[in-house]
């Protein structure tokens, strides 16, 4: 651990650590994360993840030992077709509220001040650390992260540490109420994954951001076959969230009406959202068709009837999720969810990179 800052007791300090403490534990789990007067939810294998994670670090905002914010930034190479550049994603971003779960009504305006004149303290650091991860580098670099697009206090927060808005990414929703599996559709072995492998790199060639998270690999690898060669493959794995807060009348249907009708429960709960997270996927010209089959297999095959799919909305495979994909009754209830995509340079600004479609990584949105 590498302190930045000497601390007294009744200092603000940093500390930067790629350590998953208790403290900083209570902080994230306590983050309730969403969008305000949309669907809220906290993670359930927080610390799981915390420390499943590679090359992440975080930059700790402290008094005495408390944790009063936090960002977490995973250390990453990324490549396209315009070379390799030095990234690090924002995983976690959390500033402590002392006045959050109070009516603000109450709250006196001597209370609201020192609340923000903390907010504004530790805003002020958090930029003076961003600014120092690049000092000394002669090299392009981002920082980047996902904020969806109605989530404003979240999105002023990230302009706050000198993002910009740069793309957008569509959160797409499959349902089936009663998945079926298809028999030309297979777990890779370890013999199968360079050909997997192979044809992911071709199909995002023209993508920027990309990166290898498959080992380990989490969850699991599926392929579809035709005439004995692989033409679309993905990627799946579990994930539950705890539901917070569904308002309005489609969330009292989806919580209160719903999870307790025959066939509807298959999908709705009143506590949680237990879904597949689907990622790197890919299929060879002309097979678009096999990717909905593809996750009609994996949710049959966990026995969970909803997945996931994040996907800049640029790319072709957007475009098919969109346009052509029957995604099912979920899909018609709720719709695409729309997420920013927040970047902020460093050094020399390669517009080029991201005009391309980003890769996205199922793990990075769970």
């Amino acid at each position: 651990m590498n302190t930045i800052k000497k601390p007294n007791t009744n200092t603000i300090f940093t500390e930067r650590t790629s350590e998953v403490s208790e403290e900083l534990l209570e902080l994230l789990n306590n983050t309730i994360l969403g969008t305000p007067g949309k669907l809220r939810y906290k993670q359930t294998t927080l610390e799981q993840t915390l420390r499943s994670l590679k090359n992440l670090e975080f930059i700790e905002i402290k008094k005495r030992n408390r944790v009063l914010g936090t960002a977490g930034f995973i250390h990453r190479e990324t490549w396209s077709n315009h070379g390799r550049l030095k990234t690090l994603y924002v995983r976690y971003l959390s500033v402590y509220n002392p006045f959050g779960n109070r009516n603000r009504a109450k709250i006196s305006t001597g209370r609201k001040a020192r609340a923000n004149n903390l907010r504004d303290k530790i805003s002020s650091i958090f930029n003076q650390e961003l600014n120092s991860t690049f000092d000394g580098e002669n090299q392009s670099g981002l920082y980047y992260a996902f904020v969806e697009k109605e989530n404003i206090q979240s999105k002023r927060l990230c302009e706050s540490f000198g993002f910009k808005a740069t793309g957008r990414v569509c959160t797409y929703l499959f349902s089936r109420f009663f998945p079926k599996k298809s028999s030309n559709i297979r777990l890779l072995t370890e013999n199968e994954l360079s050909e997997f492998n192979t044809n992911l790199e071709n199909f995002y060639a023209n993508y920027s951001l990309t990166f290898k998270d498959l080992e380990p690999r989490r969850g699991k690898l599926l392929g579809i076959y035709q005439n004995g060669a692989m033409i679309a493959g993905l990627r799946a794995f579990p994930v539950k969230w705890k539901l917070i807060d569904v308002p309005g009348f489609s969330g009292f249907l989806m919580q209160k009406v719903l999870p307790h009708l025959p066939v509807f429960n298959r999908i709705f709960s009143c506590e949680y959202f237990h879904f597949l997270a689907f990622d790197h996927i890919w299929y060879t010209s002309g097979n678009q068709d096999s990717v909905q089959k593809l996750m009609e297999h994996a949710c049959a095959d966990f026995s969970i009837n909803v997945g996931l799919s994040w996907q800049d909305e640029k790319s072709k495979l957007s475009h098919y999720l969109s346009k052509r994909a029957k995604l099912g009754f979920l899909n018609i209830v709720n719709g695409i969810v729309e997420a920013d995509l927040m970047v902020r340079w460093a050094n020399d600004e390669k517009k080029e990179v991201i005009q391309q479609p980003i890769f996205i990584s199922a793990v990075d949105m769970t």
